[in-house]
């Protein structure tokens, strides 16, 4: 007899593999098969971050909100959901979400996405004063770098894809927005990188003028 949980669970995991690979389509299939066997908060955001990355931003927010509805306290779904009102040029109410991802664990996605936003409604010096904040935690930069490419690649396609002059200065703007947020990223991490050779080096010079002490203590 099949586990209809374990059978779930392969679901799942199918799902995150294809989805890791773009392939949106099949992927929603495998997320849906899931949802049909258990009622999963992960699966529902998985599902609401298949229609982000297709552009369906109201259809992503609904996924999103069931996924809170099982787990209200789930911050990936409020920084989901931040992004999609992000998109509909709903700042402020995008900003509350991230505030309440940020709120719940401190989650790094929401601090940047945050400081995205901030930068779209030209506020630069509080964008550069959150995205300081996100940097308190440990982070991967290739992770970070990959993950926001990807979401300029996708802007940069729909802006080939815009019809009209209004379309086409937000896309700019979108455009404009994550470049600058990559070459934050870029300098923050580059700036930790010299830091780090610089107490390497500190440690080196007190280490070597111990050997000396200890030379000529004993001459």
């Amino acid at each position: 007899m099949t586990n209809p949980d374990l059978e779930s669970f392969n679901y799942f995991l199918k799902g995150i593999h294809l989805h890791d690979q773009h392939q949106y389509g099949q992927t929603y299939i495998l997320y849906t098969r899931t949802l049909q066997r258990t009622f999963d908060e992960k699966a529902y955001n998985n599902c609401g971050n298949i229609q982000y990355a297709k552009g369906n931003y109201h259809k992503s927010i609904k996924k999103y909100i069931r996924a809170i509805i099982i787990k209200p306290n789930f911050s990936l779904a409020y920084n989901g959901w931040g992004s999609c009102l992000s998109n509909l040029e709903k700042y402020d109410e995008a900003i509350e979400k991230f505030k309440k991802a940020v709120e719940i664990d401190n989650y790094t996605l929401a601090y940047l996405n945050w400081s995205l936003v901030l930068f779209w409604q030209k506020k630069e010096l509080e964008a550069e004063e959150v995205f300081e904040k996100a940097f308190k935690k440990t982070m991967s930069e290739l992770r970070l770098i990959n993950l926001y490419k990807f979401e300029l690649n996708l802007v940069e396609e729909r802006l080939g894809k815009a019809v009209n002059e209004k379309e086409k200065v937000f896309f700019r703007g979108r455009v404009s927005g994550y470049n600058w947020f990559l070459e934050m990223i870029s300098k923050k991490f580059a700036s930790k990188e010299t830091e780090s050779e610089n107490e390497n080096e500190s440690q080196g010079a007190d280490e070597d003028s111990n050997i000396e002490e200890a030379e000529v203590q004993q001459e």
